[in-house]
């Protein structure tokens, strides 16, 4: 599609995205900032039907998006995410265009980099892009998750590594566990979940919150800590329906 993009400014996104009516405007006007040159959004997730779809939409807004707006927050982060992608043509030009990213796994953030390189600024909409999550299975789920894992952990492995401290509900019952569940290790299990279910409370009052399930908040912490103790297995990744190696330098290769 970029060779036969004609304009000045070219806007992408993944194809499971949906915006609202002024998304477009809110865009270009944080592009036309001095000395930005790329901008992207963050994005909750939101269900498309059955229960696998929506614990992977609870897990993003439970889990990557809170961390995500802590990081901007803190300056920790520099996201750049595929859920938008909005660069003038001959800046794109000047990194070498989209083919230049096609194997990596982090292709989106790699070209937040690029840019970044070129002396200019990545910046983040004011506003939140839906992410539709469509899981149909246990299966899809788990690969879908494993695939995000690898991501991250390649992005940032030493922060990838720190994160198993948000794991709270899992590291919770795993202490009551080795105290052989007294009343202390009860109380812990209580307090992490207390802590972890004012999350989704909180989302409930978000207008894309409104579909927010309290009761996928555990399980989908338990089903989180299994998949990033699996992320640091050596294994092939699922992408589409196709099977990858993920090498050394970031770059996928057929499986």
């Amino acid at each position: 599609m970029s060779a036969r993009a004609r304009h000045g400014t070219i806007v992408v996104s993944d194809s499971d995205i949906r915006v609202e009516p002024q998304y477009l405007q809110s865009v270009i006007a944080a592009l036309l900032a001095p000395d930005v040159g790329l901008v992207t959004c963050l994005y909750y997730g939101f269900s498309l039907g059955g229960p696998w779809s929506q614990l992977s939409a609870a897990a993003i807004n439970e889990h990557f998006l809170p961390s995500a707006l802590v990081g901007l927050r803190l300056g920790l982060a520099h996201p750049c995410t595929g859920a938008t992608i909005a660069a003038r043509a001959k800046t794109l030009s000047r990194i070498g265009g989209f083919e230049v990213f096609s194997d990596r796994l982090a292709d989106d953030y790699a070209i937040g980099q690029a840019v970044r390189e070129l002396g200019f600024k990545v910046a983040v909409a004011p506003n939140l892009v839906g992410h539709g999550c469509a899981e149909a299975s246990f299966g899809e789920l788990v690969r879908h998750q494993l695939r995000w894992a690898h991501t991250l952990r390649l992005l940032a492995p030493w922060g990838y590594a720190g994160s198993v401290l948000t794991h709270a509900t899992p590291l919770a019952l795993i202490a009551a566990a080795f105290g052989g569940f007294g009343a202390t290790g009860w109380a812990t299990v209580v307090l992490a979940l207390a802590c972890r279910l004012s999350i989704p409370l909180q989302l409930k009052a978000l207008p894309f919150g409104g579909d927010t399930l309290l009761w996928l908040s555990p399980i989908g912490d338990l089903l989180s800590f299994a998949i990033f103790l699996a992320s640091f297995l050596p294994r092939p990744l699922s992408w589409r329906g196709s099977r990858y190696v993920l090498r050394s330098d970031g770059t996928l290769g057929r499986a």
